[in-house]
This record gives structure tokens, sequence and C-alpha cells, in this order.
């Protein structure tokens, strides 16, 4: 949102290559994987490489869509955009989170009392979410936050020790609605919007394959249990779980940037080739 409230025009080929990527991974992976098991089946790798992925297809949605919503973004002046932040507020965070952690403190279900849909509000991994946090986005590019770094990287720190704290009596505390984590976020986000940083090549290098890296940690996410850390986040102190949250993010991240890097590198010349011939645009 942040990025592209100023811009009204999209490429289709943005999204087709982002779901190509997915397929390239997966096929990558698994095709790893059933070859060390020694349980190798074109079938199976074909099933496999589906694009089985919610953020690539909600974020292609969302980018397709985006023009629109900033047209409709700009018919509203500073009052009524703050107005209309706090709606979405009140709808798709703050009522969201009061209903997850009460089900998840009680452990029940409760069905057809979500502002989203028929069933709950799907822990925030819908497309209602994205436009919020779209739109979240746009404000902070658009209007100034007159709040200090110091005080914004205030906000993110107490609401992730809120989130710490809530997590022990429900799981729902991480949701992408929790009004806690978005607090986190936006405190985080206006802290370095704030910040002049100098443009550095390690940095872009870094950015340049930040899509990739996300893709990759969620095949090596299940080698976390080599880790103790769900015993230091239930039974450590705070600040234990804090050193072993920055241990193991280190090293995922570390060593998904690692085979990213290779990756896109071997990657790069075919995504050249395709881009070619997918030249599609569109501006609203």
């Amino acid at each position: 949102g942040f990025f592209l409230c100023t811009n009204q025009k999209r490429y289709v080929k943005k999204p087709i290559l982002l779901i190509g990527t997915v397929v390239c991974y997966n096929v990558l992976f698994y095709g790893i994987e059933m070859i060390i098991t020694q349980n190798f089946s074109v079938v199976l790798l074909l099933k496999q490489s589906l694009p089985i992925n919610y953020y690539v297809w909600l974020y292609s949605t969302l980018y397709l869509i985006s023009p629109y919503i900033n047209i409709c973004l700009n018919q509203l002046d500073k009052r009524k955009f703050q107005f209309f932040c706090i709606i979405l507020t009140c709808l798709f965070i703050i009522w969201p989170t009061i209903v997850g952690m009460y089900t998840g403190m009680t452990g029940t279900v409760i069905q057809q009392i979500s502002t989203i849909s028929s069933v709950d509000h799907g822990s925030g991994y819908t497309i209602i979410q994205f436009i919020v946090m779209y739109i979240f986005g746009a404000y902070i590019r658009k209007y100034s936050i007159n709040l200090s770094g110091k005080f914004c990287l205030l906000i993110y720190l107490m609401s992730s020790m809120v989130v710490y704290v809530l997590m022990h009596l429900s799981m729902a505390a991480l949701e992408y609605c929790n009004l806690f984590v978005v607090l986190a976020s936006f405190g985080l986000v206006v802290f370095f919007v704030k910040r002049k940083i100098k443009e550095s090549a390690f940095v872009s290098k870094l950015a340049s394959v930040s899509f990739n890296v996300f893709l990759v940690h969620g095949f090596l996410m299940p080698y976390l249990k080599y880790f103790p850390l769900d015993y230091f986040l239930r039974e450590g102190t705070l600040l234990q779980a804090m050193i072993a949250s920055v241990i193991v993010v280190l090293i995922l991240y570390m060593a998904s940037i690692a085979i990213s890097i290779t990756s896109k590198f071997v990657m790069n010349p075919i995504i050249g080739i395709i881009s070619k011939f997918l030249y599609w645009e569109f501006s609203v």
C-alpha cells in the first residue's frame, strides 16, 4: 500500500512470474526430497508442483485490484480517511482479536459471528486483511505520522511483549489480524519510514531476493523441530525466548538467503526469456 498507492499502472507478468516462482521452488525442494528418500515419482512431483501458497495468490489479487482501491482512497480527505481507518480497525482487527482470543482461551468454536466470513476470520489469512493493510500503508504514505522514531520503536517492542504474554493464553495472539500484531507492524513500518537510510548495494541485493526468502523459509520451517525454540517460548523467561527467537530467525534467514541467491542466479535467465512474452500491462 505504501509503494503502490501512487501508481496506477500494473504489469500482468508480475503475478504470473510470482506464481511461476512458487512452482519452481516446489519442484526443486520436493524433487530433492524424493531423490533423497529414493521415492521419486513424476506424477507425485507434478502434484506437489501446484502453486499452493496463500500469500502469492492474495498478493496477486490485491496487486491487480489495487488501482481501483487507489481511486476510492483518492476521493477521501484526511479526516474521512482517518475515520475509514477507524472503521476498518474496529471491524477487521479489534473484533476478530476479541473473538479469536475468547475462542482460543475457552476452547470453543463460534460460527456466524465474524465480520469476514460465515465461519471465522481466517486468522488474518484473507483478502480482507490484505486490503486493510494496503489501506493503512496508503495512509502512512499519503499523510505524515506525527510520531517520533523512538516512540514507534517503543510501540513495536511493547506490542511484541503483549503478544508474547497473550500467546501463553491462546495462540490466537499470533494471528495476523490480532490488534497487537498489527500495532507491532505499524510501529516498525513507521519507524523505518522516518529513518533516512542511505542507499546500500548490500541491502538492495538482500531486498531483491526478499520474496524468494519468503518462499524458501517455508520449506525450511520443518527443520525448526531440531531447535528447542518451542520450549523457550512456553517455558523460558522473556529474555530467553527473545534470544532463542533471534538466533533461530537469523539461522533461518541466512540459510534462506543463501538458497535464494543461488536459485535466483539460475532462474534469472529463464525469467528474462519468459518476460519478453509477458508484456501485458494496464493502467487505470
